[in-house]
């Protein structure tokens, strides 16, 4: 296996997660901006709602999960 195509596939496979993990170098972390998008969308179908207290249910699968196990964590 060479190198571009191990990298190639390092990149392929776990650069979301790399991304999504990394720490922020001087400005904001995409972990902040992934987690602010959920907190307003989660307002937003509060809204929706009529703005009361509603079980929610959270589907989410591989990074997702993480993405969402962080979040509510």
């Amino acid at each position: 296996l060479g190198f571009g195509r191990l990298r190639g596939f390092v990149v392929n496979a776990l650069g979301d997660a790399v991304a999504y993990r990394r720490a922020p170098t001087g400005g904001r972390s995409v972990y902040d901006d992934v987690h602010d998008r959920m907190h307003a969308h989660l307002r937003a179908l509060r809204a929706a709602l009529g703005d009361v207290d509603a079980p929610v249910v959270v589907v989410a699968h591989s990074l997702g999960s993480v993405i969402a196990s962080d979040y509510l964590w």
